[in-house]
């Protein structure tokens, strides 16, 4: 239950990084943001290794590798495939990560392979997510491929980070993922233009709800319970970001958005519970 609860948080959390720094996404490199997010997850990871009195060792290889494949790569696909479709379709076909994660658990890292009744729960979870997401976009192939490239990086990221937590500890793991990340973005911001942070408060605070907290809430569910039920819990962000966007903003929403909703809580509970 502990793995359950962090893993909540990690996603509450989450949910309102996304509202603060969302805007500023606009008008900021998002290589940038990750360099400087990258800051927080090394600061609160080393910290936080300390306290729990984690050691490292070779298992920080998972870490590293996990920070490449589903902090850069996948990132990068993800964001090309914004680009080509839009941030809705994008949305909706990288949500297949929630059900790539346990195939990909059972069949590459030898976990165990979950049942019918759970990909069931697993797929109203998905179908809640794809409602909130879908809003339209563009209608081109290249941008829903470039977007389940990413959701395959994703999850079998996911799978190196619960090796590593399992191991590591969720303070070393987050520490030495951040510590790979931020050069790569750094790198990429430089290589891209360096176009300078603006709205660096919204950015910060944003961040430090990221990297700094939600992202290690995240790996410590990995290390107390496992990686699909992580993963799972997480995935319901969006509902997060729009129950804060809509406390902030007053933004109402159609009723197509409250089923989505109500399919991904109940995938969640019947998956948890059943």
């Amino acid at each position: 239950m502990e793995g359950v609860i962090a893993a909540y948080m990690a996603s509450l959390l989450y949910g309102l990084a996304i509202a603060v720094y969302g805007p500023a996404t606009r008008r900021n490199s998002v290589f940038a943001m990750n360099a400087l997010f990258s800051l927080f997850g090394l600061a609160s990871g080393f910290a936080l290794a300390q306290v729990r009195g984690e050691e490292l060792s070779g298992a920080a290889a998972y870490a590293a590798l996990a920070s490449i494949l589903g902090g850069y790569v996948g990132g990068t696909m993800y964001l090309l495939s914004i680009r080509a479709s839009g941030p809705t379709v994008a949305s909706t076909a990288a949500n297949t990560y929630i059900l790539f994660t346990p195939l990909v658990h059972c069949a590459f890292f030898g976990g165990i392979c979950i049942g019918a009744q759970d990909y069931l729960a697993i797929g109203a979870v998905f179908a809640g997510l794809s409602l909130l997401s879908w809003d339209g976009g563009r209608r081109t192939l290249a941008g829903p491929l470039l977007a389940l490239g990413a959701a395959t990086a994703w999850s079998f990221s996911a799978n190196l980070l619960e090796l590593g937590a399992k191991d590591l500890g969720a303070g070393y793991t987050l520490m030495v993922r951040s510590a790979v990340l931020g050069p790569l973005s750094l790198v990429t911001w430089a290589a891209t233009g360096r176009r300078p942070l603006v709205d660096v408060r919204r950015v910060a605070l944003g961040g430090l709800l990221d990297n700094g907290i939600s992202l290690y809430l995240y790996i410590l569910a990995m290390e107390l319970a496992d990686v699909v039920t992580a993963t799972l819990l997480i995935s319901l962000y969006p509902i997060h970001t729009l129950a804060f966007s809509m406390a902030i903003n007053r933004e109402r929403l159609p009723t197509r958005k409250y089923v989505g909703v109500a399919l991904s809580i109940m995938g969640t509970l019947i998956y948890i519970y059943f």
